[in-house]
């Protein structure tokens, strides 16, 4: 029995190794001292109390390197999943000239006999093929792999650092010097073919590998390249949308400055002509004024005059009225009982100054307007009507032509497909005139050139010869109408043109 102070010194040299991260056998007698101690304290057996075999030790005796008990795994039999650990004393060994070997036995219980050691595999160094340390789960195993032989042995130890220590010792013996193992010719053969087969299966794993990345860059690189593709289409769109909406809110304030601007021209405009109406009033009162004292009677031609700015200013007036009613009717429909009310009070007046001022045109279109229809022309006739309504004629009294420049600009509401005529690429062609394209540079009245110009591209436009050959009879006929319209209506403003050349 070990006394207390041999305890204390044991311990005290324990902890310098283990504070120096040092090995010693001392360790070992360190537990098995604690052990005693505890036993003998606690009242327990104290070879209940021993401490475990130790897993890996360093051996100080010749020919031995290391020893250790670990634990085999076995099977009770053939075909059995049972799997059994036994206990056994491994050993490793190497006397002087030869090479290493491990010993693993078992202990065998006889009778009440103390329990011997017998050997169960015998393995040379030269003999392993491999010896690897396996973490199974907790488990700190040895696997062990000998040439010629299918069969693995796995040992397991108490701890990690027993299973490293145990791999390194036998890697050390396989590699050592007197490890004499020479194969012969055939293994060396068979070797060297498995060699130059590991080396070609080898070289098509790297190349597998490198073509797999290859395909796998090219992919991410594809992958890269689409949604960089699609990020700078999207950034386009924005930017499309974007610039489509400050292009269209451009445009609308545009629209409304020009929509300002045109009526503050149209009130200037109007202003201008009772101004210009005004003083053709009071020149033709200072005319008769002057004929009456100088000769009592007018002359033929002074009577000339008067009679053309008669059917001048009537023709203004009637202009004039057509202007606002067609700008209260847009402004605020009339009622049907209105309408007709206010017709039956003015259709007298109107009637009698209209035709006072009707021209051989107004006559001839105010009767097409009133034309009967006959027997297989109801078609054509109802075609002649809408549109000398909708557009030739001026409103409401349907008595006398508009002015050429409202028919040109609003031209092309006749245009097929209107008036149920049936449609044709041809009509989209046409460029809209507007009333800005035929004033004078000042803004106040019409220029007699700019007005040329655009009757000269509407008879280009309508004339047969340029017309397509795939017209119908109701598109012809169309086209025929218009024609006629502005030609006749072309020599109405020529005329007053004229009439009031004289009169300046």
């Amino acid at each position: 029995m070990t006394s207390t102070s041999d305890l204390v010194t044991v311990m005290q040299k324990s902890i310098q190794i283990i504070e120096n991260n040092n090995f010693d056998p001392i360790l070992y007698q360190a537990i098995g001292l604690l052990y005693e101690y505890a036993g003998r304290h606690s009242g327990v057996n104290p070879q209940v109390l021993s401490p475990p075999r130790p897993s890996f030790q360093k051996s100080e005796v010749n020919d031995v390197i290391a020893s250790g008990w670990l634990e085999e795994m076995t099977s009770p039999g053939e075909g059995s999943k049972q799997v059994v650990w036994k206990e056994a004393l491994v050993v490793l060994t190497q006397k002087q000239g030869e090479e290493p070997c491990l010993w693993i036995s078992r202990e065998i219980m006889e009778g009440d006999n103390e329990p011997e050691l017998e050997t169960i595999h015998k393995i040379f160094t030269r003999r392993l093929h491999s010896c690897e340390y396996v973490d199974f789960y907790g488990d700190h195993r040895v696997s062990l792999r000998v040439r010629r032989k299918d069969n693995e042995i796995i040992l397991r130890c108490q701890s990690a650092y027993a299973a490293r220590a145990w791999v390194n010792e036998l890697d050390a013996a396989k590699s050592s010097k007197n490890n004499s193992y020479s194969p012969s010719w055939r293994e060396r053969r068979k070797s060297e073919q498995k060699q130059m087969v590991g080396d070609e299966s080898v070289k098509q794993k790297k190349e597998k590998t490198n073509k797999s990345i290859e395909q796998k860059r090219r992919k991410e690189k594809e992958i890269e390249n689409l949604q960089a593709a699609a990020d700078s289409r999207r950034r386009r769109e924005i930017e499309l949308e974007a610039g489509k909406k400050a292009a269209a809110e451009k445009r609308r304030i545009e629209i409304e400055q020009k929509r300002k601007i045109a009526q503050e021209e149209q009130k200037r405009m109007e202003a201008e002509k009772k101004k210009s109406f005004l003083a053709e009033e009071q020149r033709k009162q200072d005319l008769i004024a002057n004929a009456k004292k100088g000769k009592g009677k007018s002359t033929k031609n002074e009577r000339k005059e008067i009679g053309k700015e008669e059917r001048m200013r009537s023709n203004l007036s009637v202009a004039s009225k057509y202007q606002k009613e067609k700008q209260q009717h847009q402004q605020d429909p009339p009622r049907a009982s209105d309408v007709q009310s206010n017709s039956e009070n003015k259709s007298s007046a109107q009637t009698n100054e209209e035709q006072s001022a009707q021209t051989e045109a107004d006559i001839k279109y105010t009767a097409m307007a009133n034309q009967v229809t006959r027997n297989g022309e109801e078609f054509l006739t109802t075609i002649k009507r809408s549109i000398l309504s909708q557009w030739a004629l001026q409103l409401p009294s349907m008595q006398s032509l508009r002015p050429l420049d409202e028919l040109l600009c609003n031209i092309h509401t006749v245009y097929p497909p209107a008036c149920g005529v049936s449609s044709h690429l041809y009509f989209t062609n046409w460029q809209v005139i507007t009333s800005e394209e035929l004033a004078n540079n000042q803004g106040i009245g019409l220029e007699e050139e700019k007005v040329k110009k655009a009757v000269r591209k509407l008879r280009f436009f309508l004339h047969p010869d340029k017309l397509p050959h795939d017209l119908n009879e109701e598109q012809q006929f169309v086209c025929k109408l218009l024609w006629d319209v502005t030609n006749d209506a072309w020599d109405e403003y020529k005329k007053t043109q004229e009439d009031l050349n004289l009169l300046r």
